[in-house]
């Protein structure tokens, strides 16, 4: 296995630029998930790293080599489409064995590591049948199994799991994740599911229109997200925004939103004075919006606010909402033994340790921390 490193790495077609100076490095049998939009250059930069596509500018190394003007076929990656790309008139068998073919290995150590591959993945019963005799999820595994045979410095997974449906889905991702320990393979994996690199990834890589908004753990880019692209495109339910003005009240900071005021910590209030800048994005997850009960013991400074009912969505263990509190609009999710019915006025309360503020002009994160 080997390490990856991208430096200054970019991507331009004609005058549209796919991927803007990117620097990564990848440690040796790391998982790393690639994440973002659709068009955001996640995949662009996948197929550099394979070759596949030729990079405008920076360089890529795999391991001690450089392999900017490498062929594919000299990289020693393998690579795992989002369409299985197997040959349909060839039995897994052959479909396995193709590339080792191509290599000129030797048929007993062909057989022999297809077999081992075979086991790891549990298709031993399954190597005369052709594609179109398989389930998506076993179509999958035999791709799995190709990339396996290969011994390779990196595995490269685009999308692998988008064809399937959800259950094969979590099922797959669970044995990706198996595999990954048992094979201590470096891996980089690219999805636009944020569920898919919260659960799978060591370090997730946030990528919008071609450049990297964060890296790094899953609960690090959770809690504390770099900017406001980030917090709103990890985690289900999104984030809430809400738009604010910063002013003095009595004799606090606070944040107004017109229908509710938000009070900072002098330090952070002083922080946002320093900014010069009036207007803020005051964010939170739905999770850290409570239902007052007041049959649970809140922190006094967090502030709590009176909202109406206008949406319930169950989930089965909680139950999603959609709160108004005048111009604005809330999701927050609230225990299943909740009683609320439409319509209903409660008092929420904001957990305050947990939000985010983002600066207006560059949706730059700007505290609590």
């Amino acid at each position: 296995m080997a390490e990856v490193v991208l430096k200054n790495v970019c991507k331009r077609f004609g005058d549209v630029v796919a991927v803007d100076d990117v620097n990564l490095t990848i440690a040796d049998r790391e998982f790393v998930v690639i994440v973002g939009p659709s068009g955001c250059g996640k995949t662009t930069i996948l197929r550099m790293v394979a070759g596949l596509e030729e990079i405008t500018g920076g360089e890529i190394r795999i391991g001690d080599r450089m392999v900017n003007d490498l062929a594919p076929k000299d990289r020693n990656i393998a690579m795992v489409f989002q369409s299985y790309a197997l040959y349909p008139h060839m039995n897994v068998f052959n479909n396995i064995a193709y590339g080792l073919k191509m290599r000129k290995i030797p048929k007993p150590e062909r057989e022999s590591l297809i077999s081992k591959a075979a086991t790891i993945l549990n298709i031993e019963n399954l190597m005369h049948r052709k594609p179109g005799q398989l389930s998506g999820g076993q179509r999958q595994r035999v791709a799995l199994g190709r990339a396996i045979v290969r011994d390779p410095d990196v595995f490269l997974f685009d999308e692998p799991l988008s064809n399937l449906d959800a259950k094969l889905r979590l099922q797959t991702r669970t044995e990706l994740k198996k595999l990954h320990e048992r094979l201590q393979a470096t891996a980089i994996y690219v999805t636009h599911d944020q569920v898919e690199a919260m659960t799978m990834g060591n370090r997730i890589v946030v990528v919008n229109k071609g450049a990297i908004q964060q890296v790094g753990s899953p609960l690090t880019v959770y809690r504390h997200p770099a900017n406001q692209f980030v917090a709103g495109f990890i985690g289900s339910p999104a984030m809430n925004f809400i738009p604010c003005r910063l002013r003095r009240k009595m004799d606090a900071t606070v944040l107004d939103n017109g229908d509710f005021s938000i009070p900072l910590a002098p330090a952070l209030g002083k922080r946002l004075q320093a900014t010069g800048e009036n207007e803020f994005i005051f964010g939170i997850r739905p999770e850290d919006i409570m239902e007052n009960n007041h049959n649970t013991q809140l922190p006094v400074d967090y502030p709590s606010f009176k909202a109406g009912v206008h949406v319930i969505e169950p989930l089965g263990k909680e139950i999603s909402i959609d709160i108004n509190t005048g111009e604005h609009t809330m999701t927050a999710l609230v225990s299943s033994d909740s009683k609320l019915r439409l319509n209903d006025t409660i008092e929420m309360v904001l957990n305050m340790d947990k939000s985010r503020i983002f600066r207006t002009t560059t949706g730059e994160t700007i505290g609590p921390d």
